[in-house]
């Protein structure tokens, strides 16, 4: 009886630090879009802005906070886009609707704003294509940022983080294998 407890509670214990660490990890916020490069020198108006940051395992990507952020296309026929910096490479995740000189809140758009292959993900860029349209993107909050989510298994050079969940079950699993140790010290051999 004595060596199916410790077989039980070396179980529990690998099953609980197992759960630890294969859980997800947490979303990841970009620096603020104050510290984006743009084509005017404004985080605010532009058409063209760049942010970089140091790489995060990545599948997913929603804007944070664009405040009253808005894009258009001054008539001249251009989509909103959005890419990702993916291992190293500029990939297209999200192209918004012509808006025809319609202001298109970038709270409007979706959430999650894309899905793409995961990667490790070290930039965002907002454009305004084909065509130079002269501040497409206007007044956009400079604490604008981006949740990245997702990703982690395809990702192997990635570190996992502890969830809420995993801990719990870790703490359970701790718990429950020092009551076991509690019962064997009181039951009389």
């Amino acid at each position: 009886m004595v060596v199916f407890r410790r077989i039980i509670l070396n179980k529990l214990a690998v099953i609980g630090v197992l759960m630890a660490v294969s859980a997800p990890v947490l979303a990841f916020s970009t620096p603020l879009w104050s510290n984006a490069t743009t084509d005017t020198l404004s985080t605010t108006d532009f058409d063209t802005g760049t942010l970089l940051f140091p790489a995060q395992a990545a599948s997913q990507i929603s804007i944070v906070g664009s405040g009253i952020g808005y894009t258009h296309d001054h008539t001249q026929g251009g989509n909103p886009t959005v890419e990702v910096l993916r291992n190293g490479v500029w990939t297209l995740v999200f192209t918004g609707p012509v808006s025809n000189g319609i202001d298109t809140l970038l709270s409007s758009f979706p959430v999650p704003l894309a899905n793409f292959p995961s990667g490790q993900i070290s930039g965002v860029r907002l454009a305004h294509p084909p065509v130079q349209i002269g501040n497409a993107y206007h007044s956009i909050d400079p604490t604008m940022t981006f949740s990245l989510t997702g990703g982690v298994a395809a990702v192997a050079a990635t570190i996992p983080t502890l969830s809420e969940y995993a801990v719990l079950a870790l703490i359970l699993g701790v718990m429950l294998a020092g009551l076991l140790a509690i019962r064997r010290r009181r039951t009389p051999r």
